[in-house]
């Protein structure tokens, strides 16, 4: 894509955040990126919301990838990927790959980096309001693979109660992550990558927090996990699938213990894609992939004048979605590199309300002399609503 913007691993460092090391506050370094809190880890791309901009780990475009507590606009976020697990992301500011579907803005395309296969290798660190150790080292005595884990946790909500700061919604978070690569044969290539993250709020220490529909105590609670297989029969085709499943539950309660939101969402992922190369100046891509939705919860309001009395219910949805896709693009070099030509499409469509949606793209960079490149791209994107909105 002709607007792809891309940060390594060491970029990630220069750019994240004193409170946190923290990806999503990188991206926002980037021209076209822009976030009015400093406390908020969602960001704008060119102007559209952070509902409409695609996270993607591995290839699976994940849900809420935060630590945040629900239903609050005023608590910030935090990302829940670890910087130290990352070797690279890439952005792409608009006319993105026809691979990535379900979304209309923009796709940040973040890649899980191996552990080490030389040898084991121990690394810890402690910042201002958080610490974090990332271990890693080969598998197996050929060393044929490798493995690697992290695992970081905050004490930003114990200092804010230590020093007397009231009135905040600062939380605590809490995550691990995991990947383990093998290479079973030459050809073949199998992956799992498991990520748990926690989020808490406990406001118990603040005299400001009296009223019976105010945050007493709230949690988020994200799970990811993933297995991938690369099988590459030849040095020209590389075929990869892909099963995920991830999960979120949060729950928020007032100081009489009440429960004032709950929620579960829960996904199913599975795809598969193939990337041929024809000859050094031509490379074809195809894929289908499905997704399975299901989303549960509610929220309440209770009377100040009767405490007691059953509580009002604000909002509540149930229900399940499944989505079904595939893509196909072609990409071209000519004129000795200085020419790139990439054109393709999607076809998506949902079970319950019977949308089908295509959705073509196409670009071009020229490279007409040393300093002076051409870029022009064209695309029309869908994205489906959520369940939560269609259900309740």
């Amino acid at each position: 894509s002709p607007t792809a913007l891309t940060l390594a691993a060491n970029d990630l460092k220069n750019l994240g955040s004193v409170l946190t090391d923290d990806p999503l506050r990188a991206v926002q370094g980037l021209p076209g990126v822009s976030s009015n809190d400093d406390f908020e880890a969602r960001f704008e791309v060119r102007g559209a919301d952070f509902s409409h901009v695609g996270i993607y780990l591995d290839g699976i475009l994940l849900h809420t990838p935060l630590h945040t507590i629900q239903n609050q606009d005023a608590g910030g976020s935090a990302s829940a990927i670890n910087g130290d697990m990352i070797s690279e992301l890439n952005l792409f500011e608009g006319a993105f790959p026809s691979r990535f579907p379900d979304r209309t803005a923009a796709v940040l395309d973040v890649a899980s980096r191996e552990g080490s296969r030389t040898g084991p290798s121990f690394r810890a660190s402690i910042g201002m309001s958080y610490s974090g150790i990332v271990i890693e080292g080969p598998l197996g005595k050929a060393k044929k693979g490798s493995w690697i884990a992290s695992y970081r946790k905050s004490y930003l909500q114990y200092l804010a109660s230590r020093l007397g700061i009231n009135g905040s919604l600062v939380f605590g978070l809490e995550d691990g992550q995991a990947r383990a690569s093998y290479d079973l044969t030459p050809h073949n290539n199998v992956a799992v990558s498991v990520l748990e993250s926690y989020t808490s709020l406990d406001r118990s220490s603040d005299p400001t927090v009296v009223g019976i529909n105010a945050l007493f105590k709230g949690a988020f609670h994200f799970t990811l996990t993933n297995a991938s297989w690369r099988y590459t029969p030849n040095a020209k085709l590389l075929v990869t699938t892909r099963g995920a499943w991830m999960r979120e539950k949060h729950d928020d309660f007032n100081n009489a213990s009440q429960r004032l939101d709950s929620g579960h969402y829960g996904e199913w992922v599975g795809g598969s894609d193939l990337k041929y190369q024809w000859t050094d100046h031509s490379a074809f891509a195809a894929g289908i992939s499905t997704r399975e939705t299901r989303d549960t919860g509610y929220l309440s309001s209770f009377n100040q004048l009767a405490p007691n009395a059953p509580p009002l219910a604000l909002e509540r949805h149930d229900g399940k979605l499944n989505r079904a896709g595939g893509f196909a693009e072609q990409a071209w070099t000519a004129w000795r590199g200085r020419l790139h030509v990439n054109t393709g499409g999607r076809w998506d469509h949902q079970t319950y309300s019977g949308a089908t949606v295509w959705s073509p793209q196409s670009a071009m960079t020229l490279n007409a002399t040393n300093k002076t490149f051409l870029q022009v791209s064209w695309g029309q994107y869908s994205q489906f609503p959520e369940v939560g909105a269609m259900f309740s």
